[in-house]
């Protein structure tokens, strides 16, 4: 794991359409099979997930289509 250093630091906002909530269920390793629950924060809309391709489609479905654009599943 790559120590924090002020290289690492981003300044600014983030905009909360593209913010999500991660919670790994106890137990999920790296290399290993991975679960747990995932929330979009602008919309509260939450999903649990059993693998790393759940995870990326529930995030995928909810990310701006384009600048503007409002998210594919609002």
């Amino acid at each position: 794991m790559t120590p924090l250093n002020d290289a690492n630091v981003i300044e600014g906002t983030l905009d909360p359409a593209g913010s999500f909530v991660i919670r790994f269920r106890s137990g999920s390793r790296r290399g290993g099979p991975v679960a747990g629950r995932v929330e979009h924060v602008s919309t509260g809309r939450q999903s649990r997930f059993a693998s790393l391709e759940e995870l990326a489609g529930f995030m995928l479905d909810r990310l701006p289509v384009a600048e503007g654009n409002p998210t594919r599943d609002p």
